[in-house]
């Protein structure tokens, strides 16, 4: 048998899609510099509008943002953040859009903890 996957939306009829579901991919990305950007893939599969998601977190942490399409036929968008902000996205997909954290990968690329305590 195949993997299929079920995923229902609020007020909506679930949706039953072939093959496994892609985790929503957090990556940061080295740009000119010393200048880091996160860059998040795969927010449709979960029912997440990217701009809206943008418009948040673009309020919230005071940075700037975009929205590109990914490469290929209905790959979907790709959320462009400006600096480290894996910890608060992560954070948000948690505990306002209620996704677990075994589908969001990438976490271990969160800046760890500043000074250490002597």
């Amino acid at each position: 048998m195949q993997p299929v996957h079920q995923i229902a939306f609020p007020g909506q009829a679930p949706q039953i899609r072939k093959g496994k579901i892609e985790p929503i991919k957090l990556n940061v990305a080295q740009r000119s510099g010393n200048k880091k950007v996160t860059l998040v893939e795969n927010l449709e599969l979960y029912g997440i509008d990217p701009p809206q998601l943008v418009h948040t977190v673009q309020t919230a942490v005071a940075c700037s943002t975009a929205v590109t399409p990914l490469p290929g036929r209905n790959k979907g968008f790709q959320v462009l953040i400006q600096g480290n902000q894996i910890v608060y996205v992560a954070g948000m997909l948690q505990d306002q859009y209620g996704i677990h954290q075994k589908y969001i990968s990438g976490l271990e690329k969160a800046p760890k903890s500043g000074k250490k305590k002597r």
